[in-house]
């Protein structure tokens, strides 16, 4: 089995399999390990217990697993045909690495349009991470995602240091109910636009690589099929709908504040919070953060285009 090579080679020090990145739970596992689970569920084949006794670090289910999307580029063969030294050191990379390579996408493989993918997700590990994370249970929110799975809120993640302390990671909603690093841990569970743009641009490289052919059903255990593209848009529209008016004409960035919701001098001019309630949707934080949360301009410009 090739895992039980590859912790060989890692006891040995004959290769540093650590070099290619930290590995979470037993979940996020799936998402950039070899699947060698016996009915594809990748997610759910490795324990624990397993991945804490293998060589690898591990920790809650945050956006930990869902930052390797990022690591995407979409290349025509015009452009490669123009840089042909690092054309041939890619090969080379290959050639020379190839169980490195068998981890990441087949960049030399065209796709649509004789386009070429480069990035750190091959397509089935690319459909594990996005079952997770288009779960209503999980990540996916009414608006947008969140920034640890709501799977934390009835089973929270602990770390036990030695015998006598022990920690816990739990879904937090909204503002941080620790005290940790001066009560600003605010990463369990708020949705952040820089975070949800990033994941939405991710997508849509994603499908100017595959187009129409790759399908992922939306929300999860839904039964809708749609295209990355689609996915990307259906994740604008909820990020946008934080500052638009609900049909009781209130906006959920601006929570219960009545005044902001009704007063004809505030109800219309939007303040941009620094990051939103990953359940009821209104802005915490700062509020004049109009450089990621202003990202929104940006998306509902693509939205009117099309």
């Amino acid at each position: 089995m090739q895992e039980q090579i590859r912790l060989a080679e890692a006891r040995e020090k004959t290769t540093d399999w650590k070099q290619f990145g930290p590995y979470l739970t037993e979940r996020q596992w799936g998402t950039v390990r070899e699947d060698y689970s016996a009915n594809g569920d990748a997610w759910n084949y490795i324990t624990h217990d397993m991945a804490r006794a293998y060589a690898y670090r591990w920790g809650e289910e945050g956006l930990g697993g869902l930052i390797p999307l990022f690591a995407v580029e979409v290349i025509d063969d015009e452009l490669l045909a123009t840089v042909p030294e690092f054309y041939a050191r890619a090969l080379a990379l290959i050639q020379r690495r190839p169980r490195l390579a068998e981890l990441v996408s087949r960049w030399q493989e065209p796709g649509q349009a004789t386009r070429h993918l480069m990035g750190l997700m091959r397509q089935s590990r690319l459909r594990s991470v996005l079952t997770r994370m288009l779960d209503e249970s999980e990540f996916l929110s009414e608006f947008g995602i969140r920034s640890l799975s709501r799977y934390h809120l009835d089973n929270p993640y602990w770390y036990h240091l030695g015998e006598k302390d022990s920690f816990s990671v739990s879904y937090v909603a909204g503002e941080a109910e620790s005290d940790m690093f001066g009560g600003n841990s605010n990463w369990r569970g708020p949705v952040w636009f820089p975070v949800n743009y990033l994941i939405i641009e991710s997508l849509q490289r994603y499908h100017a690589y595959y187009g129409d052919s790759f399908t992922i059903e939306y929300p999860t255990g839904s039964g809708q099929l749609h295209t990355l593209a689609q996915v990307a848009d259906a994740l604008s529209a909820r990020l946008a709908c934080l500052f638009l008016k609900d049909e009781n004409g209130r906006r959920p960035a601006l929570g219960n504040t009545e005044i902001h919701q009704t007063d004809p001098h505030f109800r219309d001019h939007l303040l941009f919070h620094e990051y939103f309630h990953g359940d009821d949707g209104y802005g915490l934080g700062a509020s004049h953060q109009t450089g990621w949360t202003g990202l929104v301009v940006r998306l509902l410009h693509q939205a009117e285009a099309k």
